[in-house]
């Protein structure tokens, strides 16, 4: 054994303790990074929790308007297991917006954990359980998933955990952890159980040990979850068809679930749907592609021979990942959307692979400097691994700052509209095409008539009310007549309309693409507004509104359809110098 091999593998108890140390220590500064952005400003939330925090709030019994068709349905559609999760901490204090806040540092630690220690079932070498992990946590920082404390963030520590109870033979590790996947990811259970699958058929082709108790205790658990999502039935299905969506605007490359590109690179491999989402980022884990190459280099890289056989879990799992993608492909959008299937789990195997490759290289250099007396050799081979080392370490302070982390965090600079709002009615019903109102039910417990960021075009019942609802409240911001606008107040029991100053503009309805989709209304709201014709809601603002700040105007919803002057007694707040 050569001095260089010793130095990564000698006194494996401190050592393992200072590097797994060492792995959670930047798991947590990373993950406090989250939170010093989460807690900057009072009105801060993650842009995809917004969905989530809606149905905790019609779940809890919240302000909301009962049986809230936006609050019902993404209450359907998510996971018992997080839901059940969040309902516990609220019912402790916790409220679910404080909740999702700090929730990512535990799964980020988490998932920390078992990377690290999965990282040791497949390469003894401490130091690269601490590289593994510290790739996969800059990768998690500079992408929104684990930040979100949605669903897909419980994939991380959860497979994670899987795969490691499975490479030690665990069989109520492996049941557990496929429980937990079905409960929180489903998506993950897919996974997990293909995979026990894969090893059950390889097992009798005597290609691995036959451990039947582990893979039948995770497959009979896998399947009692699969099942129990097959039977239940959705209120707001059928799931959209792949033949109906190519042709639906909101799936074009500037719609609201932009997945069909015409343009195969982007397609396959950057969209945000439709991809394989290979993302090589931090750089480092491109060496995951070298790793099945490097034990044919016994002399020069003796430390490559440390691989056990618990390696072949990254293979596998690729393997697997890239037969439901195929599968989500060719059954659209039955599976949900593709990239579901290998983003998170590519993420997790580049990252792993990626953290053993280098260290194997890094031994690898060493041997080569010890065994030669050269000057220039040693320090251009310390040199070497000193710049490598600084930068994966640094990699996000030199590439990313002051980006990183990416948290794609919402800031609302509005405090007195969710001010105004809370102090109304619980029954109140915001209408508006502002950008603002998808922020009203997380910020101010108020329902929203419609908003983009709740118009997920995947359940047909669902989104036909949505596309139903924002059509007609198009038709009636920007009617020149009456009759429009009171037929609309029928329909819908709105109390409020939220509007942007700049509502009525010319450019206006082109500059938003949300908008655009709902045709042929908005093409004719446009050619009003340009012919200018003012919206009959346009002559009623000045006297219906009932609070005006920063560019937002608020206005009576009543007040709309009535005379101006049996309204004249609503006081305007009006607050343009906050």
């Amino acid at each position: 054994m050569t001095a260089s091999l010793s130095l990564f593998t000698r006194a494996p108890g401190p050592q393992r303790l200072f590097w797994f140390g060492l792995s959670i220590g930047f798991a947590i500064f990373y993950a406090s990074l989250d939170l010093k952005q989460a807690f900057a400003h009072e009105y801060v939330v993650q842009g995809d929790t917004r969905a989530y925090l809606v149905a905790l709030s019609g779940l809890l019994g919240g302000n909301l308007v009962p049986h809230d068709w936006i609050a019902d349905y993404y209450a359907s559609v998510s996971p018992w297991g997080f839901t059940q999760l969040y309902l516990l901490m609220a019912h402790l204090g916790v409220a679910p917006l404080l909740f999702s806040k700090i929730l990512p540092l535990f799964l980020e630690v988490a998932a920390t954990i078992y990377g690290f220690f999965l990282v040791q079932e497949m390469f003894p070498v401490p130091l690269a359980g601490f590289i593994g992990t510290l790739l996969l946590n800059q990768g998690l920082g500079i992408h929104d998933d684990i930040v979100s404390a949605t669903p897909r963030g419980f994939i991380y520590p959860l497979l994670l955990g899987f795969m490691y109870y499975l490479a030690r033979s665990s069989w109520p590790g492996v049941a557990l952890f496929s429980l937990l996947l079905g409960l929180f990811f489903p998506i993950g259970v897919l996974l997990s159980s293909a995979l026990l699958a894969l090893r059950l058929v390889m097992a009798w082709l005597g290609w691995r040990p036959r451990e039947l108790p582990v893979y039948i205790a995770g497959l009979t658990v896998s399947l009692a979850v699969v099942l129990s999502y097959l039977l239940s039935e959705s209120q707001f299905g059928p799931t959209v068809t792949a033949a109906m969506a190519r042709h639906w605007p909101e799936y074009q490359p500037h719609g609201r679930c932009p997945f069909f590109n015409p343009n195969p690179w982007i397609y396959w491999f950057r969209g945000s749907g439709s991809s394989f989402r290979l993302a090589i980022n931090p750089p480092a884990t491109a060496l995951a592609f070298l790793l099945p190459w490097l034990p044919r280099f016994r002399t020069r890289l003796p430390l490559g021979q440390k691989l056990g056989p618990a390696v072949w879990l990254l293979p596998e799992l690729a393997l697997v990942s890239l037969a439901w993608f195929f599968a989500a492909q060719a059954l659209l959008f039955q599976l949900y959307l593709p990239s579901r299937y290998t983003e998170h789990s590519f993420r997790i195997i580049l990252a792993l692979a990626g953290g053993i490759a280098l260290v194997i290289l890094a031994d690898g250099v060493l041997n080569w400097v010890s065994q030669s007396p050269a000057l220039g050799k040693t320090l251009a081979g310390w040199g070497a691994l000193l710049g490598v080392g600084l930068t994966t370490v640094f990699y996000p302070a030199l590439f990313w700052s002051p980006f990183f982390p990416i948290t794609l965090d919402v800031v609302s600079p509005y405090p007195a509209l969710y001010e105004f709002f809370r102090n109304q009615p619980s029954h109140t019903l915001v209408a508006s095409l502002a950008d603002e109102a998808n922020n009203v039910p997380v910020f101010a417990q108020r329902s929203i008539l419609v908003g983009w960021k709740y118009a997920d075009p995947y359940h047909l019942r669902y989104y036909q009310e949505i596309r139903e609802r924002a059509t007609d409240l198009i038709k009636a911001q920007y009617s020149p007549t009456m009759a429009e606008l009171e037929l609309f107040q029928l329909k819908y029991p709105i109390t409020h309309w939220l509007l942007d100053e700049s509502a009525f503009d010319r450019g206006y309805l082109e500059a938003n693409q949300w908008i655009q989709q709902y045709q042929p209304a908005a093409a004719k709201a446009e050619a009003l507004i340009n012919r200018g014709l003012k919206p009959a809601i346009a002559e009623r603002v000045e006297h219906c509104t009932v609070l005006h700040t920063q560019g937002l105007i608020v206005l009576d919803a009543p007040c709309l359809t009535n005379s101006p002057a049996r309204h004249s007694h609503h006081p305007a707040t009006n607050l343009l110098t906050e």
